[in-house]
C-alpha cells in the first residue's frame, strides 16, 4: 500500500510540498486509541460533535505518527485549541469550530545536523475526521543500498540516463559505468526492482534503450545493460485550443506498474518552444508495466518579464494510447499572488484567477533554509476562496514568516473527487484502507508562483 500513497498524492496535487520552520517542543502523546485536544478557547461558532485528526507519513500510514502537534483554529486564524497525537497518530477535539482550520506540525531528522519541520493546514474543515499525510523529508541520501551498471553503447548514443531508480551518477570517464541508488519507493510490491537505460542523441532525442525487469536487489550489485534496442513505442498527442500566450510545451509518457505506481519509467521529451505543432510524438518503453501516464504542460509568462511563472498541466492515468489534449479543459491560471505581513506571525495570501471546476486549491510556501533547519509548508483550501489568513500558532511553535521567500498557488481537479469535502472524506478513507484509487483518472493542475523579490 506504500506505493498507492504516492498515486493518491498525484490526485491531491503532488507537485506541492509540505512544511515550515518551527521551534517545536512536542510532549508525548497519550497511550491508547486517540489523544485528546485541549478545551476550545471561545472565539466563534462551533459544531456539536467531535473532530478526529490523524497524522501519518507516506512511509508509515498504518500506525500513524505519534507526538505530532495539531492546532485547531477559527476561520479568522485565531487559536481554538491544540493537541498532540497519541501513539497511533490520533487526537480528537470536541465541538470544533465551524469552517475550522486544522494544522499538523512535526519535526523530522533530515541529514547531518539538519532538522526538517513540516506543517500542513486544511481550511474550512466541516467533516468529522481528517487525515494528514505529512512530508517526512525522506532524504535522497538515505537509501536502502546502491549498485553499479555497466553500459555497452550499441546505438551510437551521445548520452544516457537511468530510469526506474532514484539517483544515479556517471563514474566512468567514458560514461560506460554508472552508479545508482535505491530507496524504498524503487522496490515493487513483488520485492523486486526494474531498471533501464535510455540513450539520447546530441539534440536530446531518444535513440535507444536497454531494460532489466524484476531484479532481486543486493547492495553493491553489478548489472550489465546493453544499450541495444531501438523499438520504442510511440504515441501521438494531438493538441487542441492551445492559448496563443503559451511559451513552452512540455510533454511525456511512461509505463507504470499497477499497484506500484512509484515504479515510473518515463523517458521524457525535450521541451518545444512556441509556435507549437498540432501534434507531437511521445516515446515510451514497450513491454514495461501495465498502467500508463500521459501528460502535457504549457508554460506562461503572465508578467511579461521573460520568466515563465505559470503553467497548466493535463494528466491522463490509465490505458496506453494516443491522446487528444484539449486545453479548453484546463483550469484557469492563478494570477496576482500577494503576500501581506502584519509584523507578527499573521500573514495573508491572496490571488486572482478562475478556479471553476477545481476541487481544491493548494498553496505552497517556500521558506529559506538555515544552517540547522529545512522547512516545508503546504496548505489546502476549497476552490471558492481567493485569500487566506495563516493560522496563529502557539508561541512555543515560533514565528516563521520572516523566512518566506516564495509562494505558489495551484488549482487542482482530479476526476475521482466530486468536490472539496469529498476530497477530505476520501483522503480519510484511503488512509484507513476503505477507499481504493481508480486506475484510470484524469487530473488537471494550473499553477503560478511569486518570489518575495517580485513583491
Amino acid at each position: 500500500m506504500k506505493s498507492n500513497a504516492r498515486i493518491f498524492r498525484y490526485g491531491l496535487g503532488v507537485a506541492v510540498a509540505w512544511g515550515l520552520f518551527i521551534s517545536l517542543t512536542a510532549c508525548g502523546g497519550s497511550s491508547g486509541s486517540s489523544g485528546s485536544g485541549a478545551d476550545l478557547i471561545d472565539g466563534g461558532d462551533t459544531i456539536n460533535g467531535s473532530l478526529r485528526v490523524r497524522v501519518v507519513t507516506s512511509k508509515d500510514f498504518i500506525d500513524g505518527l505519534p507526538d505530532a502537534t495539531v492546532v485547531l483554529s477559527y476561520p479568522d486564524g485565531s487559536l481554538a485549541a491544540t493537541g498532540v497525537t497519541s501513539d497511533v497518530g490520533e487526537v480528537t477535539f470536541s465541538n470544533p469550530p465551524q469552517h475550522a482550520t486544522v494544522t499538523a506540525v512535526y519535526r523530522f531528522p533530515v541529514y547531518g545536523d539538519k532538522t526538517g519541520y513540516s506543517l500542513t493546514s486544511y481550511y474550512d474543515v466541516n467533516v468529522s475526521a481528517i487525515t494528514f499525510d505529512i512530508d517526512d523529508f525522506q532524504n535522497p541520501n538515505e537509501t536502502i543500498g546502491s549498485g553499479v551498471v555497466n553500459i555497452s553503447n550499441q546505438v551510437g548514443a551521445d548520452d544516457w540516463r537511468l530510469v526506474g531508480v532514484d539517483h544515479y551518477s556517471y563514474s566512468g570517464g567514458d560514461m560506460s559505468t554508472m552508479n545508482f541508488a535505491l530507496n524504498e519507493d524503487s522496490i515493487q510490491e513483488n520485492g523486486m526492482f526494474s531498471i533501464g537505460v535510455v540513450g539520447y542523441d546530441v539534440d536530446d532525442n531518444p535513440v535507444g534503450y536497454g531494460f532489466l525487469q524484476d531484479q532481486a536487489f543486493v547492495d553493491g550489485m553489478v548489472l550489465d545493460i546493453p544499450l541495444d534496442r531501438t523499438d520504442f513505442g510511440i504515441l501521438t498527442y494531438t493538441l487542441k485550443n492551445v492559448p496563443e500566450t503559451a511559451k513552452v510545451l512540455h510533454y511525456g509518457c511512461g509505463p507504470r506498474n499497477t499497484g506500484d505506481p512509484s515504479s515510473e519509467f518515463g523517458i521524457g521529451e525535450k521541451p518545444v518552444l512556441a509556435p507549437f505543432p498540432v501534434s507531437v510524438s511521445c516515446h515510451y518503453l514497450p513491454d514495461v508495466g501495465d498502467n500508463f501516464l500521459s501528460v502535457t504542460s504549457l508554460d506562461f509568462d503572465q508578467n511579461e518579464d521573460d520568466i515563465n511563472e505559470s503553467s497548466v498541466s493535463l494528466f491522463v492515468f490509465g490505458a496506453q494510447g494516443d491522446q487528444t489534449f484539449d486545453f479548453d479543459d484546463a483550469l484557469g491560471v492563478p494570477s496576482n499572488i500577494s503576500l501581506e505581513f502584519d509584523g507578527t506571525q499573521a500573514m495573508a495570501v491572496s490571488w486572482a484567477g478562475d478556479s471553476t471546476g477545481a476541487d481544491s486549491i493548494r498553496i505552497r510556501i517556500d521558506l529559506d533554509d538555515t544552517s540547522d533547519y529545512i522547512f516545508k509548508y503546504d496548505i489546502c483550501i476549497p476552490p471558492s476562496r481567493n485569500s487566506i489568513i495563516l493560522p496563529h500558532l502557539p508561541d512555543s511553535l515560533g514565528d516563521f514568516t520572516s523566512t518566506v521567500n516564495r509562494c505558489s498557488v495551484n488549482f487542482n481537479n482530479s476526476s475521482y473527487f466530486s468536490g472539496y469535502n469529498d476530497l477530505l472524506t476520501k483522503m480519510e478513507q484511503f488512509y484507513r484502507g476503505t477507499y481504493t484509487v481508480p486506475l484510470d483518472f484524469i487530473q488537471t493542475v494550473s499553477s503560478s508562483y511569486l518570489t518575495i523579490g517580485d513583491m
